[in-house]
């Protein structure tokens, strides 16, 4: 991951689980209802359940918050400021699809398309020859 975002490829390395995480914590106050456990138990609740639907509008809510951060990052680096110019690169995305938030993936790609700065995606493989990620030009 640092040779990835060291100065040859110049990326941003970005967890989208960390800033998921951060987004759904900051939903629960110490001391009120419902608890960090009690979402944890509703993401863990039967499909369709009255705590699966209730866990479900907090993980929207923190893809309200992730994904303007996000957008941020992928705006400051048009070569007009002193912001990063290299893309950004998102880490640990697998939680897009499992908090059905792919529309908001769908979103940031197409902010990046618009200009400002590009934005990678790091899908991890099992493949074991290889012992270090490679980025491979496509002609």
């Amino acid at each position: 991951m640092r040779e990835l975002s060291a100065g040859r490829l110049g990326t941003e390395a970005v967890s989208v689980t960390e800033l998921f995480l951060e987004a759904l914590h900051a939903q629960v106050t110490p001391g009120t209802k419902p608890t960090w456990e009690t979402l944890l138990k509703a993401d863990a609740a039967e499909p369709g359940s009255r705590g699966a639907v209730r866990f479900a509008e907090y993980a929207r809510t923190a893809w309200g918050a992730v994904e303007p951060r996000i957008a941020e990052l992928l705006g400051n680096g048009g070569g007009g400021g002193a912001g990063p110019v290299g893309p950004v690169l998102l880490t640990e995305a697998g939680v897009f699809a499992r908090y059905d938030a792919m529309g908001v993936l769908d979103r940031l790609a197409s902010a990046a398309r618009r200009g400002g700065r590009g934005l990678w995606l790091l899908v991890p493989q099992n493949d074991p020859p290889r012992s270090r990620p490679e980025v491979v030009a496509q002609q």
